[in-house]
């Protein structure tokens, strides 16, 4: 059967300009570059190839009036295309790719100069780790890609910003220097997450930054005049948690730093967060304007490829705080990989171990279930059923997050989902301690540890069938 349903029981949205109340912050940030782009190159992702741009390639095949969409594998010489069909176009294409690809693009992009466009990269940080085939969230291979191009990155830090940020991204390109801007984000949890975003965007901000600003504008230009127009600001980091702050933490990534900044809100400890919007170009006079004059510690929520090296956002910040003469700051790092699982109780178990006696925040209303099933099975799209029937209770919000393990059990599909008051603030994330668990399939208990991802008097119920 198909798995549409399973993973999504609202559908890709059919219309760009009047996104269902639930969808996915992908197809939400694919509505601002359908709505503000004339021409789309977007490359094939391993796992599912629409995977990043199946809204865009829906819209598209509905009505292609004013956009030029074009479907390309990634191989060697990727953005030629692209490249070729801007020779002797001043507008701005867009490029959707898996963050893995970009290597395939410094060749042809590091010496372009012949061409009249600018280029929009939509980058979802992803890759495939060979050794634990895993899908994961790599930011480090197109921060690389983009400080060796010289392209800016703008990173959401969280779902209510992804078409805000599409745009100062969309912005950075069409007034920018340089060639290109990247809009970098996580592209599996923000492709596989399906919750209420509460975002509206500015259709008309570019026309009014086209009155003020000219091709080559400064990054700092644009970003003041972007915030100018803008109801949302949208600045290069942001700062969290206690004014007089004894411990800090430092995050990158979307997925981290919504994490980090709802379970310190209102945690009573002296703790902060500066939360890393625009990693690049890295502005340290900024950076070091957001530390409280209390601070004592900086902890740096670093992502190493090889879990051991520093990671590149230590380096970064370890100058700012040289350069400005912090020498009074102290640095402290937590290494993690790409295919590392965020959750709330991983964030509160790295934040106690930096801050003694730290007790996260925590979310009693909030009902977190876990549906378990093969991957073939005719029962495999229970949850999505269950999660559309919650979606139509009043003031009541709901999230899906659905995943497959192909190893496991000859195939296994999860699907992860929360019921949560209008009023309460909920990140949608890993799930490690369940209200409910439904296991479809008795052999699933033989490869997972069901029981360990139920919470204290938690429930688990296995489903019978009939011989």
């Amino acid at each position: 059967m198909s798995t549409d349903f399973a993973v999504n029981p609202f559908g890709v949205p059919t219309d760009h300009k009047h996104l269902p109340t639930y969808t996915t912050p992908v197809a939400a940030l694919s509505s601002v570059l359908y709505t503000n782009l004339n021409s789309i190159f977007s490359y094939k992702v391993f796992s599912e190839p629409d995977l990043l741009d199946s809204a865009i390639k829906k819209w598209a095949q509905k009505d292609s009036s004013h956009l030029f969409f074009k479907e390309l594998d990634i191989r060697s010489g990727a953005g030629l295309t692209a490249l070729g069909y801007s020779k002797n176009n001043q507008q701005v294409s867009g490029i959707i790719a898996p963050g893995y690809a970009l290597n395939y693009f410094v060749n042809t992009f590091k010496h372009e100069s012949d061409t009249k466009g600018k280029f929009l990269f939509n980058i979802g940080a992803l890759d495939y780790n060979e050794h634990t085939g895993e899908i994961i969230s790599d930011y480090i291979t197109p921060l690389n890609v983009a400080a060796e191009l010289g392209y800016p990155v703008v990173t959401p830090l969280s779902t209510n910003e992804v078409k805000a940020t599409s745009l100062l991204s969309l912005a950075l390109a069409k007034f920018g220097k340089n060639l290109g801007a990247i809009n970098l984000f996580d592209g599996a949890n923000y492709s596989k997450s399906v919750l209420k975003i509460d975002e509206k965007s500015d259709d008309e901000i570019l026309d009014k930054l086209s009155k003020d600003l000219t091709d080559g504008a400064s990054f700092e230009e644009i970003l003041d005049k972007f915030n100018e127009n803008s109801e949302q600001r949208l600045h290069n980091f942001q700062y969290t948690g206690d004014e007089n702050a004894e411990t800090v933490f430092v995050t990158y990534g979307s997925l981290e730093s919504e994490l980090f900044s709802t379970t310190l809100q209102e945690n009573g400890s002296k703790v902060g967060l500066i939360s890393i919007r625009i990693p690049l170009p890295f502005d340290t006079d900024k950076f070091v304007a957001q530390i409280p004059s209390t601070t004592k510690k900086l902890v740096v929520i670093g992502q190493s490829l090889d879990g051991s090296s520093p990671s590149l956002l230590k380096s970064k910040v370890s100058a700012a705080l040289f350069f400005h003469g912090k020498r009074d700051v102290k640095i402290s790092e937590y290494i993690y990989q790409p295919n590392f699982v965020w959750s709330p109780s991983a964030v509160e178990q790295i934040a106690s171990s930096f801050v003694s006696g730290f007790k996260a925040s925590t979310s009693p209303e909030s009902e977190n279930f876990i549906y378990w099933s093969t991957d073939n099975s005719a029962n495999v799209d229970l949850s999505s059923r269950l999660v559309h029937a919650l979606s139509l209770v009043d003031k009541q919000d709901v999230s899906l997050r659905t995943k497959f393990d192909n190893a496991a059990n000859a195939g296994v599909f999860q699907a992860q989902f929360t019921a949560s008051p209008v009023s309460s603030s909920h990140t949608v994330s890993n799930i490690d301690s369940a209200s409910v668990s439904i296991v479809e399939n008795i052999s699933i208990l033989n490869v997972f540890d069901v029981v360990s991802t139920i919470k204290k008097n938690g429930t688990v119920l296995i489903i019978s069938e009939k011989s």
